[in-house]
């Protein structure tokens, strides 16, 4: 991995650029142009157009590419939220006294407990003597001869806590063994164990709890009061779900629960695929039941109850699934019907205007406008990437700069509507204007634009040589 890092920030830092290349793009990037546009609806040229069925399907056949399409799922779902069925049932004094006692069994159960131990190793010693030790050790403090503090002090090996009577002031489960973790949960309040072996050599243990303070029960009243009422929302909603789910699933019908929960209903989407953004359908799980392979091989029954992440419930049905790969003729005629009548009816509307947009390159813009049937508006000076619309901009900056008097001219085809798009005038010293800090980022920005370019030139180089097992 640190290979590869280095071998892709090595190709990406080090591309070249000149100060040539950098004008240029300073100078593409701040080009001013000033517009006129006119707009033409397709609407009226559509109206007597007619597109046979061999046109349709030569057409299809030329641009099969065009209808590649991912999979995807016809669905219907019914979404179901706990407002719906469930209503704030009133807490019982026998149910709080329950929650309160839980409450203080909990408090207790985890109430603090100090871990001391007393640690012999055999760093120094074997481990028949370290054990020997040990035992020893252990026997002086059953006997009540030496308190557990002295012998922490006297034998203890363990420098950070012999001095503290062989507490362990950051003691957590898994830091010795789990020997000496089951040997600390054995114990109770105050008792001390037989030497346990580990890694390190021999402990003795000693486990001491400190007394919880437990809250009393009025003031703890509010707060076990609203538990218990989410804990039987909780309850009421998942048996709600449950009885649901059961009729859904024996009759495969959603409107099983929308005839049961009047506030849902059955909504359908369609063409729905894996990237599609959907507040219901894009969920993780949602997806994993109408992509999955019974789906694929067939599967049209409603779904189980699926959980969403917003503590919703919905019930999925796919309808149909349309598989990836090329879409059929049949389900593509509509598209390239339409798509035929666009580009006729755009053919047309650019021939009625064809000797008005010869005229602009001959005679000056203000007397081709007087004599046109073609109302333009002015639309502004703009730059790249100052907000026209991608086809509207790329016409714009692929004309000529026009001489005085004369616009540049040229159409761009939007749906329904044909753009005519008048340049006036054509400012290039802009880029004269940036400061040194601005054609330094500028550099930059196309250094790494470049050196990306040759790590992937150098990644396709790769992958053609490379042979996989």
């Amino acid at each position: 991995d640190h290979a590869l890092k280095m071998l892709t920030s090595s190709i990406n830092g080090t591309a070249l650029v000149s100060k040539a290349d950098i004008n240029q793009i300073a100078t593409l990037q701040t080009e001013q142009r000033t517009l006129h546009l006119a707009s033409i609806k397709l609407d009226d040229y559509k109206k007597d157009i007619t597109v046979s069925n061999q046109e349709i399907s030569d057409y299809y056949n030329k641009h099969q590419n065009s209808f590649k399409q991912v999979a995807s799922v016809d669905v219907d779902y019914v979404v179901l939220s706990p407002v719906q069925v469930v209503t704030n049932a009133p807490v019982t004094d026998a149910e709080l006294q329950q929650a309160y006692k839980a409450f203080v069994e909990k408090q207790q159960k985890d109430a603090k407990r100090d871990v001391k131990h007393i640690l012999i190793t055999t760093d120094a010693r074997s481990d028949a003597e370290a054990q020997k030790l040990a035992n020893d050790v252990y026997a002086k403090i059953s006997a009540g001869t030496l308190s557990f503090a002295d012998a922490a002090q006297q034998y203890s090996d363990d420098t950070s806590s012999k001095n503290e009577g062989g507490l362990l002031a950051a003691y957590q489960p898994g830091v010795f063994s789990a020997e000496f973790d089951q040997a600390v949960n054995s114990l109770g309040n105050g008792q001390i164990s037989k030497p346990v072996k580990t890694q390190y050599g021999y402990h003795i243990i000693e486990v001491s709890t400190v007394a919880a303070t437990v809250p009393s029960f009025e003031s703890e009243k509010a707060r076990l009061t609203a538990e218990v009422q989410k804990s039987k929302a909780a309850n009421a909603y998942s048996d709600a779900v449950n009885r649901l789910n059961e009729m859904v699933v024996s009759s495969d019908d959603l409107t099983a629960i929308t005839q049961e929960v009047k506030a849902t209903h059955v909504e359908s989407v369609k063409g729905v695929t894996l990237a599609t953004g959907h507040p219901v359908l894009s969920d993780s799980n949602v997806k994993t039941r109408i992509f999955n392979d019974d789906v694929k091989n067939g599967d049209r029954n409603a779904s189980s109850n699926i959980q969403l992440a917003n503590g919703d419930t919905v019930w999925v049905k796919v309808r149909d699934y349309h598989a990836a790969g090329i879409k059929p003729l049949a389900q593509a005629t509509a598209d390239v019907k339409a798509k035929l009548i666009e580009d006729k009816a755009y053919q047309a509307a650019k021939a009625k205007i064809a000797k008005s947009l010869d005229a602009f390159k001959t005679q000056p813009a203000a007397q081709v406008v007087a004599a046109s049937a073609i109302h333009f508006e002015d639309a502004g000076t703009f730059t790249r990437s100052q907000g026209l619309k991608r086809e509207i901009e790329r016409a714009a900056f692929s004309v000529a700069t026009p001489k005085d008097g004369f616009w540049s001219v040229t159409t761009a085809k939007l749906p329904d509507e044909l753009v005519v798009v008048g340049v006036s005038n054509v400012n290039s010293t802009t880029a004269n204007a940036l400061t040194p800090e601005q054609l330094n980022e500028l550099s930059k920005l196309y250094q790494q634009f470049r050196g990306q370019q040759e790590l992937d030139d150098y990644t396709q180089y790769l992958k053609s040589k490379a042979k996989i097992k």
